[in-house]
């Protein structure tokens, strides 16, 4: 079950409470799954608070140009298309972020599945291995689209293009709300964490 002050908390203020976290010591981020209890891990992160002000900044820039690209994804099918329904910002947030990476060879809803069974102890060697090549390809292809600062940018872009996903589902606020928090926390270690 999820912290109760956590779902009260807007994104923007998450990431403030967690600049506050880092004030004192290490940034602890508890990670929610619905197959396993909750675990916490700690993490080192360099900023100061104008740092998190801006990344305040810089996550309702990237969020809303999410929301505007959901609210239309369905209708981006072509580059015209795309150019007359977004804006720069919500153009360029396509580029990095959305656009679709080059086909893998296998359909990537049978890799979510594995990797859903995955944390369910129940994969053979071959599929195990075919998790280990899909994960190196998306790392490759997340390189050639964002700078590497402080962590693999892989990460932060699963969780954008989740984001963007539950806004095209038209999922629940609370629901979009949680994945903005976890972009959040995803955006805090890409960008302020330290290094290994």
């Amino acid at each position: 079950m999820f912290d109760q002050k956590r779902l009260e908390t807007t994104p923007e203020q998450h990431i403030r409470d967690m600049f506050a976290e880092t004030e004192t010591g290490k940034l602890v981020i508890t990670y929610y799954s619905l197959i396993e209890e909750p675990y916490k891990l700690s993490y080192d992160v360099k900023w100061d608070k104008s740092d998190a002000e801006e990344l305040v900044q810089k996550y309702k820039k990237l969020t809303s140009a999410l929301k505007e690209i959901g609210e239309v994804h369905n209708e981006l099918s072509s580059k015209e298309q795309r150019e007359k329904l977004l804006s720069a910002d919500a153009l360029a947030v396509w580029d990095i972020y959305i656009k679709p990476f080059e086909p893998f060879e296998v359909d990537l809803d049978i890799i979510g599945e594995l990797y859903y069974r995955g944390e369910c102890d129940q994969l053979t060697d071959e599929e195990n291995e075919l998790l280990e090549r899909h994960h190196d390809w998306f790392e490759a292809q997340s390189l050639t689209r964002l700078p590497c600062v402080h962590r693999s940018p892989k990460y932060v872009m699963n969780r954008t293009q989740r984001y963007e996903k539950l806004v095209t589902m038209k999922a629940p606020q609370s629901v979009i709300d949680e994945e903005g928090r976890c972009l959040a926390e995803e955006m805090v270690l890409y960008y302020y964490g330290l290094c290994d």
